[in-house]
């Protein structure tokens, strides 16, 4: 498992497109490099290896992974979206617990 990572202080369309454009690239070449010296991997073994891409724009995050989709196919899957608390009122509507599982989902992800 890998992770990569991109933070930026407010969110915007550009900001948003370039950091995963940056983070997708960045993974392809580190899921390249994992699998190069395994090359009779099986197929089903190469679609369970998953890097974790993660972007915090402003109070905003979210994970997403890259994995191969067969031996040459590449796929981006969003996995979760969670915003940080700002207000009492955000954590009584659950974003306290949104937050937590998307900490708990990273964790996982990455012990696994």
């Amino acid at each position: 498992d890998g992770i990569t990572g991109e933070a930026a202080r407010k969110a915007t369309k550009s900001k948003f497109y370039t950091d995963i454009l940056k983070s997708i690239v960045t993974s392809k070449c580190h899921l390249n490099a994992f699998l190069e010296p395994l090359p009779y991997i099986s197929e089903e073994d190469i679609v369970s290896v998953r890097f974790l891409l993660i972007q915090v724009m402003g109070l905003e995050a979210r994970v997403s992974s890259l994995r191969l989709l067969g031996k040459e196919y590449y796929i981006v899957e969003d996995l979760y979206s969670f915003s940080f608390p700002q207000t009492l009122s955000h954590i009584k509507v659950g974003e306290l617990e949104a937050l937590i599982n998307g900490f708990t989902l990273i964790q996982a992800s990455t012990s696994s």
